[in-house]
């Protein structure tokens, strides 16, 4: 199954529409839906330790991470297309709480306001890596979500180096690596 097929989503709406008094209503039912979803998928990974996070490679860490997102996202066809007309307010919360644990765990070093600019480049990453896909290449979008914990493995390597300068004083380092 693949998500490069708007038409299915249009579909699904056409089948539903006649439950809502309007398109609006439909979209705000399947957002709150998709909420949900999404804050549940966050709450699975409670369970996950610390110390496992940060035993995990960076690219191992972030197909860990990814992966329920994206067979969510395979399940359901309707969800990019229902985030393309209509941002959800609030579905971010659960993840970059869970980047921010995740983060704090690995970078020990980096102060609290980086860690959260961080997490939230990580989240802006993985969301604006979906919506381009969707948008401009629907028809290869396995392939971005096969693509997604490479780019953001990448950046905590970087996100690694910059620790370890702080660690070890390199304040210069540091900055230098910030501003690459």
């Amino acid at each position: 199954s693949t998500l490069s097929s708007s038409s299915a989503a249009s579909d699904v709406y056409k089948r539903q529409y006649h439950f809502f008094p309007d398109r609006e209503h439909l979209l705000d039912a399947l957002a709150q839906r998709h909420e949900q979803a999404l804050a549940d998928i966050a709450q699975t990974f409670d369970g996950v330790t610390l110390d496992s996070w940060t035993a995990m490679q960076p690219q191992a860490l972030f197909q860990f991470l990814t992966r329920p997102y994206t067979e969510y996202l395979v399940r359901n066809v309707d969800v990019l297309p229902v985030l393309h007309h209509q941002l959800i307010p609030g579905n971010d919360e659960g993840f970059i709480r869970l980047l921010m644990a995740i983060l704090s765990a690995r970078l020990p070093h980096t102060p609290q306001a980086q860690l959260e600019r961080h997490a939230a480049v990580v989240q802006s990453t993985a969301a604006g890596l979906l919506m381009f896909a969707y948008r401009m290449d629907g028809a290869n979008i396995d392939f971005y979500l096969k693509e997604m914990p490479r780019v953001l493995g990448a950046y905590l390597v970087h996100l690694h180096a910059l620790d370890a300068a702080l660690a070890a004083g390199r304040q210069d380092t540091a900055l230098s690596l910030i501003h690459i």
